[in-house]
């Protein structure tokens, strides 16, 4: 698995992207803010493991948490401090790209 990995934050209020990054970058992630209301978060993959209650593994098809025996690329949001929980609707792992190089 890579050093670092990301994930991108959906955020249920466009206005919350400021509180969002403060908080995340609080819990140890870096952050940035993209288009649309979401933000992407980037850590060590033990960052995410701690922070998230989950164990993650990683193969050509991307970096997914393990729900049981089943890899999922959502993250669960139960696991965020309650003040966090309202204004974040979903967080995920991003699929690569299916096209181009597949050595890097």
């Amino acid at each position: 698995m890579a050093d670092k990995i990301s994930a991108v934050v959906l955020l249920r209020d466009e206005s919350e992207a400021s509180a969002a990054e403060r908080d995340f970058t609080a819990l140890g992630f870096e952050t940035h803010v993209i288009v649309g209301g979401s933000l992407t978060i980037m850590g060590e993959p033990s960052l995410f493991e701690e922070r998230f209650g989950v164990t993650l593994e990683s193969d050509d098809t991307g970096v997914h948490a393990m729900d049981g025996d089943v890899p999922t690329r959502a993250l669960g949001t139960g696991s965020l401090p309650t003040v966090m929980q309202p204004y974040v609707s979903a967080i995920e792992f991003e699929a690569p790209p299916d096209f181009g190089p597949s050595d890097f």
